[in-house]
């Protein structure tokens, strides 16, 4: 006769610094399905991170760290219109595949993206994160932004603000992002 005891599962510290974003996420979730008393908005932090790490690494033309942040099957969408709703019949501002994510940064890296000699400076302000549950495991995040870019070549200040929706999987390390999709 074999006994089987029950599985006690011990408290995580979601903070420390060995767990990773995956597992702090599935632990969230976890406690808050089964009515634990961890928040939503504990997960909600976990993504308000990420989506800030996004903006720094970019801010900083830290491309290649920026560029593992995507899903390989990813999709990054700016319609001109801020309703646009399928971008295979409208047009789009930018509708990048990865690889097509790929060749931008290839093509920056090169030297040969004259508008980015030298390269402009920017600084993201990222506010009103909010995440939205999902289906398979994606989060929705939306997210409202402010983009400061100056040309030097130019002196030229560039304001973009708009509003971002990203479509997240938690992965590994942290999340990979599926759809940015930007509404200017």
């Amino acid at each position: 006769v074999m006994h089987v005891l029950p599985f006690r599962e011990e408290k995580m510290d979601i903070h420390a610094p060995d767990v990773r974003f995956d597992e702090r996420y599935r632990y969230i979730e976890r406690e808050r399905r089964d009515g634990r008393g961890c928040r939503f908005a504990d997960a909600g932090q976990l993504v308000k991170q990420f989506v800030y790490r996004e903006a720094r690494l970019a801010d900083e033309w830290r491309l290649d760290e920026w560029l593992a942040l995507w899903a390989p099957q990813a999709t990054y969408w700016v319609p001109v219109n801020h309703d646009g709703v399928d971008p295979r019949r409208e047009l789009s501002l930018i509708y990048d595949d990865r690889v097509r994510l790929e060749m931008r940064i290839a093509r920056i890296k090169s030297g040969m993206a004259w508008t980015q000699e030298p390269r402009s400076r920017m600084r993201r302000v990222i506010s009103n994160v909010e995440l939205e549950p999902a289906s398979d495991g994606v989060l929705e995040v939306h997210s409202n932004f402010h983009l400061n870019e100056l040309r030097p070549s130019t002196s030229t200040q560039v304001v973009w603000a708009g509003h971002a929706i990203h479509h997240l999987l938690p992965a590994g390390d942290g999340f990979h992002i599926l759809l940015k999709k930007v509404l200017l």
